[in-house]
């Protein structure tokens, strides 16, 4: 009898100071988690910044052998940011190119914002990525909520590519085209896909400009067939301007009197 009192005792002392997990993840706490999960924001920029490793670094019009201490080489990377991180939170960062998934908490972040470069399956840095990369960010309730693992929110960021025909020749004046923009999400394309393409793209302009300029020609020319016909309405227009003025002053000056 004594055993079984013992036994009851000890699972009420247990009991009592084991809450279920139920009880915390309730409504409240879910909805508490959903409006701070909804400040998180992803976004990519494009950064410059020397390179990593500079072993192979020279500058363009270096010497064999010859050694330059302080030159650095620079390039442009994709940084990955997510901000509005908090101890409520677990980030899993994820993509479809690179072996390099990763998990984060509060404390890997910078008050709440956690940035990375995008890097290769080697860990390195990646300087004019070649390739479209599509990150998936999940973020699941950290061990400080009653809410442990449950997933919270699904974010997914398209990271583009370096286009290499940027600086091309002819898209030093057409940068507002799509395939001579730097950074494209688009499949790339060969060159003599480019070719064609930017050869009818320009023949296009050219023969709008045409177009335009023969408009503004036809417009000069009307002027100048009716020039006579202008210079009388301009005149017209002035003696009536002026005669109008003239009469306002008159008025005032006749009401002031």
């Amino acid at each position: 009898m004594s055993k079984i009192k013992y036994l009851i005792l000890t699972l009420l002392i247990f009991g009592f100071g084991i809450t279920p997990v139920g009880a915390i993840c309730n409504y409240e706490e879910q909805a508490r988690l959903n409006r701070e999960v909804s400040n998180v924001k992803v976004s990519y920029e494009v950064v410059t910044k020397p390179y990593e490793d500079q072993t192979y670094c020279y500058p363009p019009d270096a010497v064999d052998g010859e050694e330059y201490e302080n030159y650095q080489c620079i390039g442009e990377f994709i940084q990955i940011n997510i901000l509005n991180i908090n101890e409520n939170m677990v980030v899993n960062v994820e993509n479809n190119t690179y072996d390099n998934n990763a998990r984060y908490s509060y404390n890997d972040t910078d008050s709440g914002v956690l940035s990375f470069i995008l890097r290769d399956n080697n860990g390195m840095e990646i300087a004019y990525n070649e390739d479209i990369v599509e990150y998936t960010i999940e973020i699941l309730a950290s061990s400080e909520t009653g809410c442990e693992g449950s997933g919270l929110r699904t974010i997914y960021l398209t990271v583009p590519r370096y286009n290499i025909y940027s600086t091309v020749a002819p898209c030093n004046e057409m940068d507002d085209y799509y395939l001579c923009q730097k950074y494209v999400t688009y499949p790339e394309v060969t060159y003599e896909q480019f070719s064609e393409t930017i050869a009818n793209e320009i023949a296009e302009r050219e023969e709008k400009q045409e177009e335009e300029l023969k408009w503004y020609q036809k417009i000069w020319e009307f002027v100048v067939e009716h020039k006579t016909a202008f210079i009388a309405g301009g005149i017209i227009i002035v003696v009536a301007g002026g005669g109008t003025a003239a009469y306002i002053i008159i008025r005032r000056r006749r009401d002031i009197v």
